[in-house]
């Protein structure tokens, strides 16, 4: 997929009225293949803290599956 931005850091999150928790996250912004300004923004978050390498790991694991593909079933930029 080439080269991408990615924004890892601890948000808060608002779970009900009273309880909010937080989370590791991870945005990964990729290009659209086909569009200079258009990205794809895949967003991961997880709640256990004490394991942030092992998580970002993880994280890090599943955006680097995704790929665009064309309607035949080939990756986007294949001949």
């Amino acid at each position: 997929m080439g080269k991408v931005a990615r924004v890892t850091g601890t948000e808060i999150t608002r779970l009900t009225g009273d309880i909010d928790v937080s989370l590791l996250t991870m945005h990964t912004m990729v290009p659209v293949p086909g569009s200079a300004d258009d990205f794809l923004v895949v967003t991961l978050a997880g709640p256990n803290l004490p394991l942030k390498e092992e998580v970002y790991d993880l994280f890090d694991a599943i955006t680097s599956t995704f790929r665009f593909v064309t309607a035949d079933g080939r990756q986007a930029g294949e001949r």
